[in-house]
């Protein structure tokens, strides 16, 4: 008796991912010349990780006015609902009462953020902020923040702060005077927080009314500007809209769903960067703090340099892989970021471990040669065998025993062992660019930070 089989219906395979998000926790990078086909790849990227199997959210900053529609459309053809961030007031979010109110906060670390933030939008005149300076300034925000809060509670807005940074007195006969008290809002405020909590209002009272005012009016002119330096964009319509009134979202729900930050720095200019900033110094911290069961954050950053920070983006893609944090980076060429960085020493070393965290590298087209020689190296080299033969004359010489036809010619042979590159620089200068001239293909080396690099196209239609 025949038993017929019957054959199991083939199990449809799943979609392949050019880099799984597991592994993408690791850091991924783009660099390539103007025109190489980076946004190309990185919307490839992200359009693989919203359909893998394992659940992944976006942040996505913007630069250009078309970011925001581009990431938009990705993400809509994926299925997904991303929340929109605009400044025409529908989205607020308060990074004042997100701090001064979370477990572990405090005025500290906002005036902190404020002070790196103040670091990001001036470093364009390749200066770095003195020790002195930065940490009056730093002081001078912090107990703004604690008064400002210690008042209002949760109704405290930064235009408080602004306020109360605006009227701190000049010397300390003003400081003592009646008028100070009755009539300025940092008179106001103190004198409503010894109600509330006179030994933290007696803290705030001595850095306003005496130390500030001791310290000379170059250095309490210093304070005052560079605290109002950090926050002056969240006091300025339109970003103000966003930071104002009673918030419609925490930093956590940017953790848990798509969102596009459509507040770009070619509209925006230095608000805008500065809302982006801050924004993603929040999540990034948020995400490290996180704990039990959650899905991957994917930070979306093209033109990264605009927005690279090192000290804390190198502390969030040092320790972000456990966390389920996907760094998404694309930057130009190695001196292009250098220069956004501050263009100075400590600049260029900032770039080389930016660059070096984000363990994934498509390598794009490029002309820069620094860049493509720093990507052939880290590919590495590979020793290679070189052989050379020919004949030597020996006129005066019998000839040998084999030399049946007495020319007298002795056979030569050498060898020597070379380290040659496993892809030489040039080939970064070769690969496909897309556009009609390319016939919209893009090509790139996708090097994943072991022994294995390969040419991977990629197509705009």
């Amino acid at each position: 008796m025949l038993r017929f089989l019957r054959r199991k219906p083939p199990v449809p395979a799943k979609p392949v991912c050019l880099i799984e998000p597991r592994s993408a926790a690791k850091g991924v990078i783009l660099n390539g010349e103007v025109g190489a086909g980076k946004t190309t790849i990185l919307l490839e990227l992200m359009r693989e990780w919203a359909r893998a199997e394992e659940r992944v959210h976006f942040a996505c900053t913007t630069v250009k006015p078309t970011d925001a529609d581009d990431y938009e459309r990705l993400l809509r053809k994926a299925g997904r609902d991303p929340l929109r961030i605009t400044a025409d007031g529908s989205f607020r979010i308060s990074p004042f009462i997100h701090e001064l109110t979370r477990p572990g906060g405090g005025a500290r670390n906002l005036s902190s953020l404020h002070q790196d933030l103040l670091e990001v939008i001036s470093r364009s005149d390749s200066s770095r902020t003195e020790t002195f300076w930065k940490s009056i300034t730093e002081e001078t925000n912090l107990y703004a923040f604690e008064l400002a809060h210690l008042v209002r509670g949760s109704r405290a807005r930064y235009s408080d702060v602004a306020d109360v940074i605006m009227s701190i007195p000049q010397s300390a006969d003003e400081a003592a005077s009646d008028s100070f008290r009755t009539s300025t809002k940092c008179g106001q405020f103190l004198a409503d927080a010894y109600a509330v909590d006179p030994k933290k209002a007696t803290v705030i009272a001595d850095h306003f009314l005496k130390r500030l005012p001791a310290v000379g009016e170059k250095a309490r002119g210093a304070a005052v500007t560079g605290a109002m330096q950090s926050i002056q964009p969240f006091i300025t319509p339109p970003i103000s809209n966003i930071v104002d009134g009673v918030p419609t979202h925490t930093v956590a729900d940017l953790l848990d769903r798509d969102t596009i930050w459509a507040i770009d720095t070619h509209t925006y200019g230095k608000n805008g960067l500065a809302m982006q900033l801050i924004l993603a110094w929040l999540c990034m911290e948020e995400v490290l703090r996180r704990k039990g069961d959650f899905d991957y954050l994917c930070l979306v950053r093209d033109e990264y340099g605009h927005t690279a920070f090192a000290e804390r983006d190198i502390r969030t893609q040092s320790t972000g892989r456990s966390q389920k944090f996907i760094g998404l980076s694309a930057i130009q060429s190695i001196p292009t970021l250098e220069s956004q960085l501050g263009g100075d020493l400590e600049a260029a070393t900032d770039a080389k471990a930016l660059y070096g965290l984000h363990v994934h590298k498509i390598m794009c087209r490029q002309s820069d040669q620094p860049t493509a020689e720093m990507n052939a190296n880290i590919i590495g080299h590979e020793r290679k065998m070189f052989f050379s033969g020919g004949s030597q004359n020996r006129p005066h010489q019998e000839p040998e025993w084999w030399d049946m036809f007495g020319v007298g010619e002795q056979q030569t042979f050498g060898f020597n062992q070379q380290w040659h590159f496993r892809c030489p620089p040039i080939t970064f200068q070769t690969l496909k660019a897309g556009g009609p001239e390319f016939d919209f293909e893009v090509e790139a080396i996708v090097y994943d930070g072991s022994d294995n690099f390969f040419r991977h196209s990629f197509f705009q239609r």
